[in-house]
């Protein structure tokens, strides 16, 4: 471990039930199990506890493998059982049906994309896996999603992600031997990347507005809204020490599920950055918060202070890292030694480059604090 940037907490252990889901949203938190039963749980805030406030034990009559929700408009929870997509209204503590979406019979995974823009422009939109085509729906104020298209494709879709941080127009998907982008107006299927014949799992995760991780082995490979490879030397891949089979980002760092549990990284420049063991992860969640899970354990993911991992950065000299950072205390705190533990970056920074030769780099760090 170079940086302790998350601490794991175990919050659930050794469940009579088996985990197959889990979704959280606002300050709660959902786990579907094998039997169909839902746990529904709330989230203590700045606390490291949850409280169970109500089991729905018959929910669904075969397992819940996975969950969603949407939250721009009125609050609705999207369940995938019994190979069909159901959607749920949510208040308080009562979950309700509204209705079975009967073009996803035969469903075997769904992406919920929800816009950044305005409420005036708000939209969500949802994409469903049915056998070898994706069935896009979309909710454009409160209601019922509506549906748009149905996209045929080659294979079954193994993974999904919209690209954009606005209403998408496409997506990335994951099949057999290859990761695929399809133009959301046109249709038009291209092959972004071609996978190895030993890989398994097809992982891929959106991260911001114009990149998307998709993975091939022990490599993630950066790629932009049109399905192309990131062209900034900072940002076009990640090695990991394992194959991904899940993963999750947290400005400025990128998380990967593997066999022995989360491996964190940067970003940029690959730094490894920790690793947190825990047995059997399968399951992940964000929202506020972090979450993984395995069949029988849950765990929150928590973010150390922001201060405490400035200084830890310097002390190992990552220094471009430590800067990231402390620029994020004064934008979520404002901060008031912001500009004292810059100018210790500063000049850590140009003495390490003046040792390494790198005498221009070097007198640069030092004109930066004398400005």
């Amino acid at each position: 471990m170079i940086v302790e940037a998350f601490t794991a907490i175990e919050l659930l252990g050794d469940l009579p039930v088996i985990i197959e889901s889990i979704c959280t949203f606002h300050d709660k938190l959902l786990v579907g199990t094998r039997k169909g039963t839902l746990l529904f749980y709330s989230i203590e805030p700045q606390s490291d506890k949850i409280n169970l406030i109500k089991t729905l034990k018959f929910f669904s009559k075969k397992p819940i493998y996975q969950l969603g929700a949407m939250t721009k408009f009125d609050l609705q929870l999207v369940c995938l059982t019994d190979s069909i997509i159901s959607i749920h209204s949510v208040k308080n503590s009562d979950i309700t049906i509204k209705a079975n979406l009967s073009k996803t019979r035969g469903a075997t995974s769904f992406v919920i994309h929800q816009s950044t823009a305005s409420d005036e422009q708000a939209s969500a939109q949802l994409a469903v896996a049915v056998k070898r085509k994706i069935v896009l729906f979309r909710w454009l104020k409160q209601g019922l999603p509506e549906e748009l298209k149905e996209i045929s494709l080659y294979d079954v879709p193994k993974s999904m992600v919209f690209c954009g941080s606005r209403y998408s127009h496409s997506m990335v998907v994951g099949m057999k031997g290859k990761y695929c982008h399809i133009d959301l107006r046109s249709n038009a299927v291209n092959e972004v990347l071609a996978t190895s014949g030993k890989q398994m799992e097809s992982t891929m995760l959106w991260i911001d507005s114009d990149r998307v991780a998709i993975c091939k082995d022990d490599w993630s490979i950066l790629v932009g809204d049109d399905g192309r490879p990131c062209k900034n030397d900072d940002y076009r891949s990640i090695k990991w020490s394992d194959n991904p089979i899940g993963m999750l980002y947290w400005n400025p760092y990128i998380i990967a599920v593997i066999n022995k549990g989360l491996e964190i990284r940067t970003i940029q420049y690959n730094d490894a950055i920790q690793v947190l063991e825990m047995p059997r992860v399968r399951f992940v969640a964000q929202d506020k918060s972090l979450f993984v899970a395995s069949t029988s354990h849950l765990w929150c993911i928590n973010p150390k202070d922001l201060v405490f991992q400035v200084e830890r950065l310097i002390d190992v000299k990552l220094f471009d890292l430590a800067e990231k950072i402390n620029k994020m205390t004064i934008e979520s705190s404002n901060d008031a030694n912001y500009a004292a533990r810059l100018r210790k970056i500063n000049t850590q920074y140009a003495y390490h480059e003046f040792l390494n030769k790198k005498f221009a780099s070097a007198m640069d760090r030092f004109q930066k604090n004398r400005r």
